[in-house]
Formats: structure tokens, C-alpha cells, sequence
């Protein structure tokens, strides 16, 4: 079987609420190898209370992570990108490329509502799609807002968005509730 792309995992050591250290990474590294997972998107959070991650600095230390994970003999692939907290701007900074889109590709962002609530993201699915971009909502099984509201995720897909669901809720980490709406969301 091929190795396994993930798209959303804070492996980046000291930038957010991921990794603390250079240590941890390399642990989180070997896990990653071992579950068959062959290339890693770093996602650490932008914008909301996290407005102080450029663009620049999330590139050079996934370079330098790339360089760490090479000499302590790891095969992992490691590339940059974000988990983007849907801000009025985030659009016009995706551009500038001071905010990363997955892989740094220009094409895939990985956005985050607040955990608690949902809102509408009918705007922000359009003006992505016009600069030929599209939205990934991140782990939408466990936004409060959505799981009181299931039936706004077949809107937001058949308008293009696609959705990201963490491993650990299929699996019950995150309760039975996260789990079952995952599996639902699958299905």
C-alpha cells in the first residue's frame, strides 16, 4: 500500500499548540513513519490568536525540520502549510503568501472555525473558489456548531468545500458522538 499524505498535523516544533520541542517532533516523526504515513503537511495555526506565525518563519523551520528528520535517519517528508482561522483579510494574505495554503501550493486551505460555534461559510467557499482556491474545513466532527447542526455540511460540499476529518475521532477519541458523526460524514 502506498504511504499515507497527512494533511493537518502540528509536527512543527514551538510554533503553536503541537510539538514543544525538537524532541517531541522527532517522536511524533517516528509515530507518523510507523502508522505508514509517508509525507506530512505542517499545519501550525495562523491568524486568530496566532497572528504572530508569518509565512517565512513556518517555511524556514519546516526546511530545518525537514533537515533534523534527514539526519536522525527518518524518511518522512515534511512540507509546509496552515490551519488558517477564517479572519476578513485571510484572502488577501493567502496571496501575499504571508499565510500558507497546504503543501504551500496555492491551491488547498485547511480552515479552522472557532471549536464552539459555526457560521456561514457560503462567503468564504465563494471568494476562494473566484481566486482558484478551495476551502478544506478542518475537523468539522468536532465544532460544537456543527454537531447541532449536521445537516449544514452537504451545502457546504456540494459548493465545493471539502471537509477534513481527524483520525483519532474515527477512532472514539474524542467521544462517541465526534466518532459516529465522522462516520456519518464518511458514509
Amino acid at each position: 500500500m502506498p504511504p499515507f499524505f497527512d494533511i493537518h498535523c502540528h509536527l512543527a516544533p514551538g510554533i503553536d499548540d503541537g510539538s514543544k520541542s525538537w524532541d517531541d517532533s522527532l517522536a511524533m516523526a517516528r509515530m507518523a513513519e510507523r502508522d505508514g504515513i509517508g509525507t506530512v503537511v505542517c499545519t501550525p495555526h495562523q491568524l486568530g490568536t496566532y497572528q504572530h506565525n508569518r509565512g517565512t518563519e513556518i517555511r524556514a523551520l519546516v526546511a530545518e525540520l525537514q533537515t533534523t528528520l534527514q539526519s536522525a535517519g527518518l524518511g518522512l517528508k515534511v512540507l509546509p502549510g496552515a490551519d488558517v482561522r477564517i479572519e476578513p483579510d485571510m484572502i488577501s494574505l493567502i496571496k501575499s503568501g504571508e499565510v500558507l495554503t497546504l503543501a504551500d501550493g496555492g491551491i488547498f486551505v485547511l480552515l479552522e472555525l472557532p471549536h464552539e460555534l459555526f457560521f456561514s461559510l457560503d462567503e468564504v467557499i465563494d471568494r476562494l473558489s473566484e481566486q482558484g482556491m478551495i476551502g478544506v474545513l478542518s475537523h468539522p466532527e468536532r465544532n460544537q456548531g456543527i454537531l447541532k447542526r449536521p445537516e449544514v455540511i452537504a451545502p457546504l460540499v456540494e459548493r465545493g468545500c471539502y471537509m477534513q476529518i481527524t483520525c483519532g475521532s474515527l477512532l472514539g477519541t474524542f467521544g462517541p458522538r465526534c466518532r459516529d458523526f465522522s462516520k456519518w460524514m464518511l458514509e
